[in-house]
């Protein structure tokens, strides 16, 4: 009897992210550096806990990506499909770290990022 592997299954621990988007991501984001547009980037590089409205508890989270443009540095959290309390933990972590933090989704092929 062949096992068929759930679609929504986890990722295998040998490979450094956790969803097929945030690897194809990770190839766009070392495009972008070939090409000049970033300096650099770091996957998942801590881990964050912020306590502010509008969230009416701690919101916790991991920053997916630390990237560093040639004008500054952003954070970009990678979604295939947003939640409404997402959003709200992610606006909490932008107003409070002081840097944009961004939503990047991919749309028709390519990666739109909008911030937040």
């Amino acid at each position: 009897m062949r096992h068929r592997k759930s679609k929504n299954s986890r990722r295998p621990r040998d490979l450094p992210y956790k969803s097929k988007l945030e690897e194809q991501y990770a190839a766009h984001l070392h495009q972008m550096i070939a090409q000049g547009e970033l300096v650099r980037f770091k996957y998942e590089p801590f881990k964050m806990a912020v306590s502010s409205p509008p969230v009416a508890s701690e919101a916790r989270g991991t920053a997916d990506w630390w990237v560093v443009t040639n004008d500054g540095v952003e954070v970009h959290e990678t979604k295939g499909y947003e939640r409404d309390s997402d959003v709200l933990r992610i606006k909490a972590v932008a107003e409070w770290i002081g840097v944009p933090v961004f939503m990047v989704k991919r749309v028709g092929g390519k990666f739109v990022k909008e911030q937040v």
